[in-house]
């Protein structure tokens, strides 16, 4: 080992130079590692077109999946009924009302079908006010999630201020989209369904409920009578619902009832509210040539038999005989009656089917009676309420009573 100072060589294994002093450096020995042994790189087969396809319609499947628990949960829920429920009333949806308030399983649907129900609701539209905006508040559930609670705060046209309700809903015993939860209202808000419900009219009348017309095959034969059909309506919906009846003579009754389980029956009447107005002309133009007729058998004196009127029915004959006994045995005698006018006042039917029209008759009369040995006249004119009672035959009207005619006359 030479220093690497003054050159001066030392022994082997000396850490300072023998000569100067000056410290040795030893070189280190490097020993040679082993070469690393190399590994082998294994390659890996390329992914078959028939993987790729499985591996990418798995994934599809479970994005799917996903996808349709996320939306079937969202359009299972009740807020989402209500919303449906809501939006229905405030286009007037009426299909959709009607999947969401009626109910039928079995039995005759004629009278509960979704036409009827349209029909009932479209006839009440003017009574119902539009729902101008609404929100919805946050589910509230009981009874262990068996029911429901939606409140709901909404407007309506004409209003005057918001409205609260809270509408309620119960979880059925049936499955949506196959595997989620069904929701339905509860049955404050669905329509009630009432069975066997009767309706009577007169013989030979048609009948239309609910915009349908009721076939024969609704008639009970053992329930109707010499004067009236009954019907039987196996299911109609408890709602206010529309009638129409037609008379043999034509005559309709526009009418409307409310069926309910206590309530379950309807008759026909003819009244001032369900006839039209050209009915009540009619009937009242009839009126005064019966009355002109009536007068002018009794200022003739003439029996019942000597009259010749076709719009007199032979029962007519008992009131009108006592009505020319009571005049002619008057010491004041009817010598003139001028009827002037004759106008509407009331209609009712009786309860053996029989039409009662009252009427307001004007008219100017003419008495001569005695004073004192004098025979002496008085014109009036003035006015008396007459009622007239007419049976139904085929498409006329016959007299077959009449009532209160005028049978004092003032002299003063």
């Amino acid at each position: 080992m030479f220093c690497g100072e003054c050159g001066t060589k030392n022994e082997k294994g000396a850490k300072f130079c023998e000569k100067c002093g000056a410290k040795l450096e030893v070189a280190e020995e490097k020993k040679e590692s082993p070469k690393a042994q190399q590994q082998p790189v294994k390659t890996s087969k390329p992914m078959t077109k028939q993987n790729k396809i499985i591996i990418a319609a798995v994934s599809a499947v479970v994005v799917l999946l996903i996808a349709f628990v996320a939306v079937g949960s969202s359009l299972a829920s009740p807020k989402r009924l209500v919303k449906n429920y809501m939006d229905a009333i405030s286009t007037k949806n009426y299909d959709k009302l009607y999947s969401y308030m009626v109910n039928v399983e079995s039995g005759d649907k004629t009278f509960v079908s979704k036409d009827a129900f349209k029909e009932i609701y479209k006839a009440q539209e003017s009574e119902m006010r539009k729902i101008t905006n609404y929100q919805l508040g946050n589910i509230e559930y009981g009874l262990g999630k068996l029911t429901a609670t939606v409140p709901v705060t909404y407007t309506y046209e004409g209003g005057n201020g918001e409205k609260d309700v809270d509408i309620k809903l119960q979880k059925s015993n049936k499955k949506t989209l196959l595997f989620f939860d069904k929701w339905e209202l509860t049955s404050s808000f669905t329509v009630k369904v009432v069975e066997d419900y009767q309706i009577t009219v007169p013989n030979g009348a048609t009948v239309v409920y609910a915009g349908i017309k009721v076939d024969k095959k609704y008639l009970d034969k053992n329930k109707s009578t010499s004067t009236n059909d009954v019907y039987v309506l196996n299911q109609v919906l408890g709602e206010k619902t529309p009638i129409k009846v037609t008379l043999k003579n034509g005559i309709v009754i526009e009418d409307t009832d409310t069926p309910s389980k206590y309530y379950n029956t309807y008759t026909a009447r003819v009244k001032s509210s369900n006839i039209s107005e050209a009915m009540k002309t009619t009937l009242t133009k009839q009126a005064k040539d019966d009355l002109k007729g009536i007068y002018a058998g009794v200022l003739a004196n003439k029996r019942f038999a000597e009259l010749n009127s076709k719009s007199f029915d032979s029962k007519l004959s008992s009131s009108y005989e006592s009505y020319l006994s009571s005049l002619q045995a008057s010491s004041r005698k009817l010598t003139k009656m001028d009827i002037t006018d004759v106008k509407y006042y009331s209609i009712s039917s009786t309860t053996d089917g029989y039409l009662e029209l009252q009427v307001k008759m004007y008219f100017d009369y003419t008495v001569s009676y005695d004073s004192v040995g004098e025979t002496k006249t008085k014109d009036k004119s003035t006015y008396d309420y007459v009622y007239l009672t007419y049976e139904m035959s085929g498409k006329s009207y016959k007299l077959r009573n009449v009532r209160s005619l005028p049978t004092y006359f003032s002299i003063y």
